[in-house]
């Protein structure tokens, strides 16, 4: 009979080689995120989801709250109807890292939209897979996004 802490140490060493590999990998950027329509699911600001009328818009109409990533790191969408946005972005895939820089300073015609252009204007980190992404200004205020509407 072996003892117990033999057992223990098959345990922690399975353990450890699952962070080590799954934190070392990179991510597919260009499965994740490239010419696909991500639409925005929900907006959390200081910690709080946003609630209300807002968040109805977002699953009124197909043609706004959405951004397409292109193969060649810009983007495009449509916040509230006719608000188009534009840009560039750099993504890391190893270190989660996205940067996203507008074309255009944003007049933002509500305040909704005003918080959805900050987030992403201040992005630092996402996190994701091939169906929903979750960008970061910081752990208080994120964006999710998800592939259908």
């Amino acid at each position: 009979m072996k003892p117990i802490h033999a057992h223990l140490n098959v345990v922690l060493l399975i353990v450890l080689s699952f962070f080590y590999f799954s934190c070392g990998q990179e991510d597919d950027i260009e499965s994740i995120f490239f010419d696909k329509i991500w639409y925005i699911s929900s907006l959390t600001i200081n910690g709080v989801p946003i609630k209300g009328d807002e968040i109805k818009e977002l699953y009124l109409n197909k043609e706004s709250y959405y951004i397409f990533f292109y193969s060649n790191y810009s983007f495009s969408g449509v916040l509230s109807k006719n608000t188009a946005i534009s840009g560039t972005c750099q993504i890391n895939g190893k270190k989660h890292i996205i940067h996203i820089m507008f074309d255009d300073n944003l007049i933002a015609s509500t305040t909704f939209n005003n918080s959805i252009y900050n987030i992403l204007k201040n992005s630092s980190y996402y996190s994701g897979d091939t169906n929903n992404i979750t960008i970061y200004q910081n752990k208080s205020n994120f964006i999710n996004f998800t592939n259908k509407k």
